[in-house]
């Protein structure tokens, strides 16, 4: 777990040392590495003849970071977390879909907030008589706009937009749409121009779908709007992710998604607009008798990166589909990698370029009926080789990953949804840079080139309404999984009901710990929250410890208990 230790070389007693990686010579050499590393030393004698021998120091990456997995627990159906932002203030916030109190069909937009330590602030349910899902997040000091779709009928859908205060409450909410029963959707809202909002979706409006461009004044208001299709006019065109790159009259807007010329060839393309909606270039992926979808893009200065699912109408399997495009002029990467994650289903939800240029996927794999989240790390130096690559591992279970952002201090956090008995609940995850996630374990990746591409988009307008959308409210905790949130220590509730209680829990006021059944005393009790700071500690000489938690914040901590033999760790939730 970190601690240092000294490797030595022996059995010659007049050579010379090289030591690898550090370069150093001496005979011995003392290391701490953060994950498990091979040492080789060389020796050379006076008559320069050598030898080399290897030691592997293991490290258990878990002793590293505060990793944890927690859900939202609600019984009843299937609701999921579709996007998480970090805020201006250094926190979380996720938005995602929830279902009504009594299981019934009505989901509603769902919106929590986590300060940095992971405490919960603030949790709505927003929506009205209708199917709501919240898809994209856009935090600013101005507060947090939502996007999302409001499914009316089965052939009936708008876009809404909400905007909530910086204490969560709501300020305005307005639905898109038209009066002829069309279908509009929104994949992404982004800050356009003046402070105004850009929101990206489809629309069915003209009779096939097609990319739809919608700019918002700050107060919701219309200010523009545009879609965009092939030329044919005979395709269907639907946005899954869009970015902004540059700024002011240089700024772009890129989008990816899926061409449908059927119902079984989908081509993934690009488009790259302007604010004024001019079209400045655009690309479309299409591979012989195979269908891809873009899901998600990312930049980096000088190429972008889509990543979706690439199928094979052969053997009916997806797997994960990565392509780069000049960011200029759309000229394709000669870097197109298709990766194979499960035996049946492998869908790309999510990628993103981290601080150090690194990019990471995250999307579902799928083995029989068994779902489970994955995630990746790769360099576009070399997308061929993976650096790391987990998944859940919940057999029988649902597991997705939809989203994450990284940080602080090079940590990723995830959100998706996560299987109970009842239904699939909106998941939470912290893991470390190397990957490292406490309900996570190590997942094969084999990759191979696949790449082609043609081109052809125009525009045309599209007329939309806007009208104020009601809302109602309730919320639920969240809950841990399993949780590593103390350096240097893994945490397990190791309470023996027998020997130790601890009560009550939740706890809003006073909480109760008890050693019974035993001759051992309570040295000292330590509270930390979810990162692994202390909020609370006391010393104590006694068999019971009753402690103020009145002044904790609402959310999950970790109680440590020390006795003279033994040492005690657990779970409590604060909740007032």
């Amino acid at each position: 777990c970190g601690q240092n230790t000294t490797i030595s070389a022996t059995g010659c007693s007049n050579c010379s040392y090289t030591w690898s990686p550090g370069g150093a010579t001496t005979s011995s050499i003392s290391v701490s590495p953060v994950s498990t590393t091979t040492y080789t030393v060389t020796a050379t004698n006076e008559f320069g003849c050598t030898a080399s021998a290897s030691q592997t120091i293991t490290v258990n990456e878990g002793c590293f970071d505060g990793a944890y997995c927690m859900q939202i627990i609600k019984e009843n159906n299937n609701d999921i977390g579709y996007a998480i932002e970090r805020t201006t203030d250094g926190g979380y916030v996720i938005v995602g879909s929830m279902y009504s109190n009594d299981g019934l069909s009505n989901k509603d937009v769902y919106v929590v907030k986590f300060s940095s330590t992971m405490v919960q602030e603030f949790a709505y349910r927003l929506g009205g008589e209708y199917g709501d899902e919240g898809i994209s997040i856009l935090p600013r000091s101005d507060g947090y706009f939502i996007a999302g779709t409001i499914k009316i009928s089965p052939t009936e859908s708008d876009i809404f937009i909400l905007k909530l205060n910086t204490n969560g409450t709501l300020s305005w909410s307005n639905r898109y749409g038209n009066n002829n029963g069309s279908q509009e959707s929104a994949c992404k809202i982004i800050t356009a121009s003046n402070n105004g909002l850009m929101v990206i979706g489809s629309s069915n409006s003209g009779g096939n779908y097609n990319v739809l461009a919608l700019k918002l004044n700050t107060n919701g208001t219309i200010a523009s709007k545009k879609i965009f299709s092939t030329a044919s006019l005979t395709s269907n065109e639907i946005a899954y992710d869009a970015i902004k790159v540059g700024s002011g009259v240089s700024a772009y807007y890129i989008i990816t998604g899926a061409q449908y010329t059927s119902v079984a060839d989908k081509n993934m393309f690009a488009l790259k607009i302007k604010e004024d909606y001019t079209i400045v270039d655009n690309r479309i992926i299409a591979n012989t008798g195979k269908s891809e979808i873009g899901y998600s893009i990312t930049s980096t200065p000088t190429s972008i990166y889509i990543a979706g699912t690439i199928n094979s109408p052969i053997n009916g399997y997806n797997d994960v589909y990565l392509v780069g495009l000049n960011l200029n002029n759309f000229s394709l990467l000669p870097v197109g990698r298709v990766y194979s994650i499960g035996s049946n289903v492998d869908i790309a939800r999510q990628i993103k370029r981290m601080a150090n240029g690194d990019l990471v996927i995250a999307g579902t794999t799928s083995v029989l009926n068994n779902i489970n989240g994955f995630i990746m790390r790769i360099s576009p130096s070399d997308l061929s080789t993976v650096i790391w690559s987990k998944s859940t591992n919940e057999e029988n279970r649902n597991e997705r990953f939809m989203d994450f952002v990284e940080g602080p201090s090079n940590f990723i956090t995830i959100t998706g949804s996560w299987w109970e008995e009842t239904g699939e609940d909106i998941f939470i995850s912290k893991i470390s840079s190397t990957g490292y996630g406490c309900c996570m374990i190590n997942k094969a990746i084999t990759s191979s080139p696949l790449i082609n591409s043609i081109s052809g988009f125009i525009s045309k307008d599209i007329g939309l309404h806007f009208i104020p959308y009601g809302t109602s409210t309730s919320y639920y905790n969240a809950e841990v999984i399993c949780s590593k949130p103390i350096l240097g220590q893994r945490v397990t509730d190791n309470i023996d009901g027998n020997k130790i209680k601890v009560f009550p829990n939740p706890a809003s006021d006073k909480l109760t710990i008890q050693l019974v059944n035993t001759s051992d005393y309570i040295n000292e009790v330590t509270i930390y929250d979810i990162s692994g700071r202390s909020v609370l500690n006391t010393q104590s000489n006694n068999t019971i410890e009753v402690l103020d938690v009145s002044k904790l914040l609402n959310g999950v901590y970790v109680v440590k208990v020390r006795g003279e033999s033994q040492t005690w760790n657990t779970l409590i939730n604060i909740s007032k």
